[in-house]
């Protein structure tokens, strides 16, 4: 299978009609384009609190989930892409963990669909049965 992931301006103020088109990037210009957004989402007040007891905004329930399905296209692009040169590296191990730490906790909160984790559904699945058999045991 072959994945390919395009980008798409502001995708949650916008209605249906007037969606902006979306334009493929390499994946270098999507990473760097996927960090500028994630940083000026984060750093909108008024989505995400900047002091104690201030409100969340009303979008950010899915400006969250649309962070979270972004960076789940980075990490299937590093594993189908450079998970060799990860294991050469040594850090394999490292990746997995946080892979895991991510699908589980994207799951626990309904952040990532499961159609958008198709690209690595069997090491999800993996993940998942892994984590339910810990759980079991503990």
């Amino acid at each position: 299978l072959r994945f390919e992931y395009r980008w798409r301006d502001d995708p949650v103020d916008s209605d249906r009609r007037n969606k902006p088109k979306a334009i493929a990037l390499s994946a270098p210009e999507y990473v760097a384009k996927l960090s500028a957004w994630i940083e000026a989402q984060l750093d909108n007040a008024s989505l995400f609190p900047q002091g104690p007891g201030e409100p969340f905004g009303d979008r950010f329930d899915d400006v969250s989930r649309l962070i979270f399905k972004r960076l789940f296209r980075v990490l299937a692009h590093i594993y189908h892409a450079h998970f060799h040169h990860v294991a050469t590296l040594g850090v394999a191990a490292h990746l997995n963990t946080c892979f895991k730490h991510f699908v589980i906790f994207a799951m626990e909160f309904d952040l990532v669909d499961s159609k958008d984790m198709l690209p690595l559904q069997e090491l999800v699945e993996r993940v998942v049965r892994r984590d339910a058999a810990a759980t079991a045991s503990s």
